[in-house]
């Protein structure tokens, strides 16, 4: 059953509570089209308007912040998405400048444009990392944003082509594989690698390129889902077994609150 998040849940992870909205607005940046554009993310987009809510979804290149054009459409979403099928050569330190004073949530899929030669979020460069056995590890961060008790996980059957290495700034390192960062979460108020106070939420959650654009278990994409809904105020569709309680809580007189984080 998915976690529902609480008010103390949000203040023991430093990030604020927001008030249900009828519709989340994302825009999801496929980045330059030559590698693989809207078509190389489609599983990814799918995986996003069929776990969560509401969503209303842009999909486009929005690697271009500078451009006026894409201001806009960033900046009259909800939620920013950067995806990971793209070309990483197409952001900079500028991008990060502007990602950072936005007063909306970004997720960054992929370290090849957080590590430390593109954006700087990450402090180094990237490694990778097999998957045998439990090689997933769950810090106390990620334990209350991703809804695993903290731990060692088999969360992936295929080994990742990039994950992110070095000082996150102060960001909270949310789960490693091999000692890399798997998933990292920088609340509205911290730095990162480089040093710049984010304005709102940020989530890196790395995706394999190697056949598999979202984690390949069901406990792998749960964790997605709760880390993407604590970082980024988006709601999840809850499972059978959840909307049951909920009625059943309905009935007796009391309410279960799903708390929405952001920014």
């Amino acid at each position: 059953m998915k976690k529902h998040k609480t008010a103390a849940w949000s203040a023991l992870i430093g990030i604020g509570m927001v008030s249900v909205s009828q519709a989340t607005v994302v825009a999801f940046d496929h980045g330059a089209s030559w590698a693989g554009g809207a078509a190389g993310n489609a599983a990814t987009t799918a995986f996003i308007s069929n776990n969560f809510q509401n969503i209303n979804m842009t999909v486009g290149d929005f690697s271009d912040t500078g451009n006026a054009g894409v201001q806009s459409t960033i900046e009259a979403a909800d939620v920013l998405v950067i995806g990971r099928t793209l070309w990483s050569g197409a952001y900079d330190a500028t991008d990060m400048t502007y990602y950072s004073s936005l007063n909306i949530p970004v997720v960054f899929l992929t370290s090849y444009v957080t590590r430390s030669s593109i954006m700087g979020y990450e402090g180094d460069l990237n490694g990778g990392a097999g998957v045998d056995g439990n090689e997933t590890t769950i810090t106390a961060a990620g334990a209350l944003a991703m809804g695993l008790a903290e731990g060692t996980y088999d969360l992936y059957t295929s080994g990742f082509d990039t994950l992110g290495t070095g000082d996150v700034g102060g960001g909270d390192i949310l789960a490693t594989i091999g000692g890399n960062h798997l998933a990292v979460g920088w609340s509205a108020g911290t730095t990162n690698a480089a040093g710049i106070v984010q304005s709102a939420n940020r989530l890196l959650y790395n995706f394999d390129a190697n056949g598999n654009t979202t984690p390949d278990s069901a406990a792998g994409q749960l964790a997605l889902i709760n880390a993407m809904e604590t970082y980024t105020g988006m709601t999840a569709i809850p499972e059978p077994t959840t909307i049951g309680l909920l009625g059943i809580s309905s009935v007796g007189g009391l309410m279960l609150v799903r708390s929405r984080f952001r920014r």
